[in-house]
């Protein structure tokens, strides 16, 4: 856990190998970390360019935008997440999170409903995102509904 000695060490790797997946990736988690915000974006951007397929890039930087109450910039990023891997469960459920966040549920539900088709058992990832009870109660009604209707 020493960030800033990571950082520093994969800079200059990053210098020496400047298209390396991996090393921007662990930059970006360690500038994270850090409390380095738009370091950790920089090098999460960095990251998606080489491998627009990365799902913990994706998952990663959105996330830091919807931290920040940036909702809709969440969103667009989920977006773009979803143009390059278009059937990622955990995209669908991070895209029902941020929108739920953003108020916007209709949306929401039917990215839900494309979540619990893909993989119905990850649905347990909304309820870390949500730890108000009643937001809870009404996925898990929406999730039980789903169950029943479809038999699962």
């Amino acid at each position: 856990e020493k960030y800033f000695e990571a950082i520093h060490f994969l800079s200059k790797a990053l210098k020496l190998n400047p298209d390396n997946f991996e090393f921007w990736l662990t930059k970006a988690a360690a500038e994270y970390k850090t409390g380095n915000t738009v370091s950790a974006v920089e090098a999460y951007e960095e990251a998606i360019a080489i491998d627009p397929t990365s799902i913990e890039s994706w998952l990663d930087l959105s996330f830091i935008s919807f931290e920040q109450g940036d909702f809709d910039k969440a969103v667009l990023l989920m977006e773009e997440a979803l143009e390059e891997v278009p059937d990622e469960p955990a995209f669908h459920y991070r895209m029902t999170a941020y929108l739920i966040g953003n108020g916007k549920y209709q949306e929401a539900f039917n990215f839900l409903e494309n979540a619990l088709i893909l993989d119905f058992d990850m649905h347990t990832v909304l309820f870390d995102f949500f730890p108000n009870l009643e937001i809870q109660k009404v996925l898990f009604k929406i999730i039980d509904q789903y169950k029943r209707d479809y038999h699962l």
